[in-house]
């Protein structure tokens, strides 16, 4: 049987190569391929629906969900706060799965092929395609080491290109360096734009209304109202799971009493892709979700809607860092593995101003940062100004749409393909 399965899909193959080659292309289709509509994929397909680019038709492709399975799963994942007319959008976002006759046919006649990062189920059928623009939003300005400077890959990693991009968007001049090293890009390859996910963020850094809604969702069910709210959110892993607060002079009911005294509340978020081990990250901390002062952060599945209420980030060597340098809010990093780590997987960027500026080492430090966290920030101001503007270097305002500009420059040569 298994035989049979592997022949049929080197047929499928074989079948797209030849078609996707003779089959003249729908230039105002694109498809995007993913499993999940999510982070930068989500706020492009919300915001281009928005934008005057309505004649563009949007088809996700998965790699196995059905229309009906994404559908309601967005809805569960409590998206509603995005979007205004989110229920409208989604009735009329099309969804195939792609290794299906009608999944395959609407890759074929697609000019756009949008995805988050490189994913060998669906490139495996176009990696040689010279008549499509692709497009790879990526999904974070990168701290941590990745791709070909990631020390944790193989020597026939390191020594592999990445798929052959069209366009491979980042924020600024420093991580369009990084992301040439990281997976042998080129200037060409490369757009400086900004991330739709940080669209959100710019568009609603003052919107009341909305961070109001947001904070109610979380806070409604707590029964009391936080003066901060706390993100602490670690980066992922590979070998071990992200430990919460490890001091060596931690104790949980001096945390407990300071948060309860002091009407503080800590929400917990390990990163995405440790999300079903999430007792395993905090399986010592569970008498501090005994508090009412201390929750999960699976509220929203978006880690952006956080990001728009909270007071303090908490985080190591996670991308959430450079996202919230543009809410203008204070930052802390707690690097308790940080040698062990550049050792194992390496760093993207120098981490030496920020651990000197930025690290907290121990629980009376944390107190403290808490304490007086706006002295601090205001003592950090021009640090935290200089590394916005070194890992943000794009114009935003209310009138331009980043998503709308993404496609406005993929769409410049669609002609010359």
């Amino acid at each position: 049987m298994m035989m049979v399965i592997k022949a049929l899909s080197r047929l499928s193959f074989k079948f797209i190569k030849i078609w996707d080659k003779v089959i003249t292309k729908n230039d105002n289709l694109m498809v995007i391929c993913s499993n999940s509509l999510s982070d930068n994929l989500l706020y492009f397909y919300f915001y281009l629906r928005e934008s005057e680019f309505k004649d563009i038709e949007i088809k996700v492709l998965t790699k196995g969900k059905s229309d009906i399975e994404l559908k309601n799963e967005l809805r569960e994942n409590k998206l509603k706060n995005i979007f205004l007319n989110f229920d409208d959008d989604l009735t009329k976002l099309k969804i195939k799965k792609f290794r299906s006759l009608t999944g395959f046919w609407n890759f074929i006649k697609a000019k756009y092929v949008v995805m988050k990062e490189s994913d060998g189920y669906f490139q495996s059928y176009f990696q040689n395609s010279k008549n499509k623009i692709f497009v790879c939003l990526w999904h974070g300005i990168p701290m941590k080491a990745i791709g070909l400077l990631n020390k944790e890959n193989n020597i026939k990693i390191q020594n592999k290109k990445d798929f052959n991009w069209t366009h491979f968007l980042v924020s600024s001049i420093l991580e369009k360096e990084i992301m040439k090293k990281s997976w042998k890009l080129t200037d060409d390859q490369i757009i400086i734009n900004g991330y739709p996910r940080n669209e959100y963020l710019l568009k609603n850094k003052n919107n009341e209304r909305l961070q109001k809604e947001i904070r109610n969702k979380i806070i409604d069910k707590l029964g009391f109202t936080p003066t901060k709210i706390i993100m602490y959110a670690p980066t992922y892993r590979s070998i071990e799971t992200a430990k919460f607060f490890p001091f060596n002079d931690f104790e949980i009911n001096v945390l407990k009493n300071y948060c309860e005294q002091n009407d503080v509340l800590f929400i917990l978020r390990t990163h995405v892709n440790e999300y079903n081990e999430y007792q395993e990250g905090i399986i010592n901390l569970n008498s501090l979700l005994e508090s009412k002062h201390f929750i999960l952060g699976d509220d929203f599945s978006e880690m952006q809607n956080y990001l728009l209420i909270i007071d303090i980030l908490l985080t190591d060597y996670s991308g959430s860092f450079y996202d919230f340098l543009l809410m203008d809010k204070p930052i802390f990093i707690i690097p308790y593995d940080y040698h062990q780590y550049e050792k194992r997987r390496g760093f993207s960027v120098d981490m030496k101003d920020m651990i000197k500026n930025l690290s907290i080492n121990n629980l009376a430090e944390l107190l403290d940062r808490i304490d007086k966290n706006e002295i601090y920030y205001e003592k950090l101001r021009d640090f935290f100004e200089t590394s916005k503007n070194q890992f943000h270097n794009y114009e935003f305002d209310d009138v331009n749409s980043i998503s709308e500009n993404i496609l406005k420059k993929i769409s410049e040569n669609k002609d010359i393909l």
